[in-house]
């Protein structure tokens, strides 16, 4: 157990445009999406914030200790998104997580938790990076890069790729367990190869 204060940040604002319908309310084993990762969250902690501009979409299926929080800036993309999350959010960390990762494994994100502990104060945020390519939407960001983010996004900076590369940020090494957790759902063919999947 960690004593520093997480909460999880799920962002459920995309346009879900290669998949042609609302990612977080797909079903697999009778779960929506949004509803696999508000559960894998909440046995995390109790700080849940769900990110949306769609708060009413999404109520009925959530009857998990969730907060919403409104996107007010719809559109302008994940980084953005956390931005408002941490102005928004008090905890130690966020966990920001994106809403189509349906593959998400607790005690792979638990294991990261207690890693925080242990990490440096002048490191801003502790990343999955595979390929020299970080995974930010599975991400943990401490409060303190609120900053940095703002001089960033001020200077007309949108890419998670570069902000990372130019704060201090962690790498977290993945193996193949961890880069099946991150795989996310992006096509209706990469739904039914998951179903598929699912069904062995």
């Amino acid at each position: 157990m960690t004593n520093i204060k997480i909460a999880v940040l799920i962002l459920a604002g995309g346009q879900s445009s290669r998949m042609g319908k609302d990612k977080a309310l797909l079903v697999l084993d009778n779960q929506c999406f949004i509803q696999r990762i508000c559960e894998v969250a909440t046995a995390l902690t109790s700080e849940v914030y769900v990110l949306t501009p769609w708060r009413d979409r999404y109520q009925e299926f959530l009857p998990f200790p969730v907060q919403f929080l409104l996107e007010p800036n719809h559109g302008n993309g994940p980084l953005i998104a956390l931005f408002e999350g941490l102005n928004q959010i008090s905890a130690d960390w966020i966990l920001l997580l994106a809403c189509d990762l349906p593959l998400l494994k607790i005690n792979v994100l638990q294991a990261w938790i207690n890693q925080l502990e242990r990490i440096p104060d002048s490191v801003l945020a502790v990343v999955p990076c595979q390929n020299s390519i970080w995974e930010p939407l599975c991400g943990f960001y401490r409060q303190q890069s609120l900053t940095s983010l703002q001089d960033f996004i001020d200077k007309g900076g949108k890419s998670f790729q570069n902000w990372l590369s130019e704060i201090s940020a962690m790498p977290l090494l993945i193996g193949e367990s961890e880069t099946q957790m991150l795989w996310n759902c992006n096509t209706p063919e990469e739904f039914e190869e998951l179903k598929s999947n699912e069904k062995r």
